[in-house]
């Protein structure tokens, strides 16, 4: 994967860097602090008390970062595949020497909504692609244990996204708005996540 999508692995170790120092920031003040965990080039070096819920908010942190880091990414054209609304513009700038209908406009619209909207769902799956833990993959509870708290991670950003629109007219007019929705403030999610860590109970 490392190999196929440098591009995506940079920003996936942006992401993983961010959510254990995001994961500091929320513990500073906690006896459990969020030292004992490191990664290095998307390799884990080290569990966090493994079976702990400690290990609950590091996976869930670390999924919700490194999906948001890659949609946002995605969205801002900063990745050589062409994905989320940079895919649309692409496809516009393909065909603008055609003469196009009403119906054309409309139907590209809707095109530059649906392919913005779809950054959230590459930033998914690029991020379970990074992750993956195949050497670990089905052989133990503590691996579908991870693969739960990361989903639940991923699935805080995909709940919290929020709503961007573009207006489109003549002179900056918006005769038309098209909206889509964006990845949120990771702080946020890590709010959302903490807040879940110490509800949490072992079971």
């Amino acid at each position: 994967f490392c190999l196929r999508h440098h591009d995506v692995t940079e920003v996936a170790i942006l992401g993983l860097r961010i959510a254990l120092s995001e994961c500091r920031y929320q513990f500073k003040n906690e006896l459990w602090d969020c030292t004992n965990v490191m990664y290095h080039r998307g390799k884990q070096i080290s569990d966090p008390n493994k079976g702990f819920k400690e290990s609950s908010v590091i996976f869930a942190l670390l999924g919700a970062s490194v999906s948001t880091q890659i949609s946002r990414a995605c969205s801002a054209a900063d990745l050589q595949y062409s994905c989320g609304c940079t895919s649309a513009q692409s496809s516009h700038r393909a065909d603008h020497s055609k003469t196009h209908t009403q119906t054309d406009f409309w139907g590209k619209l809707r095109r530059y909504s649906q392919a913005c909207q779809s950054s959230l769902t590459y930033g998914d799956v690029m991020r379970k692609k990074f992750m993956e833990r195949r050497s670990l993959r089905g052989q133990d509870i503590l691996w579908h244990v991870q693969q739960h708290n990361e989903n639940l991670g991923r699935k805080l950003v995909k709940k919290m996204a929020i709503v961007r629109c573009k207006c489109h007219g003549v002179s900056g007019s918006c005769q038309l708005k098209t909206c889509w929705k964006v990845a949120p403030d990771f702080r946020r999610v890590a709010d959302v996540i903490k807040t879940k860590f110490k509800m949490a109970v072992r079971v």
